[in-house]
């Protein structure tokens, strides 16, 4: 069964409509694509599968998994 709100979705659109992309936001948010293309986070599921499961991983691994992510927070953080 459709809720009220969904029918009036359907007929009135979105309820917070997207703001237009302005060329200096384009330019800016292709900017920030190319700076994490070169700087990817430190990536949870790889570590998971690097130790054969979330419970598996030791002490020191999630160690330097949180120094990479502090490390790499602050580069996200400062980028210019």
């Amino acid at each position: 069964m459709r809720g009220r709100s969904d029918a009036a979705a359907e007929h009135h659109g979105p309820q917070f409509a997207e703001p237009a992309e302005t060329a200096a936001g384009q330019a800016a948010s292709d900017g920030f694509r190319r700076w994490l293309a070169a700087n990817p986070p430190p990536n949870l599921d790889d570590l998971i599968a690097e130790h054969g499961g979330y419970r598996s991983i030791p002490p020191a691994a999630w160690d330097a998994f949180d120094r990479a992510y502090a490390d790499w927070s602050w580069r996200y953080r400062n980028r210019s």
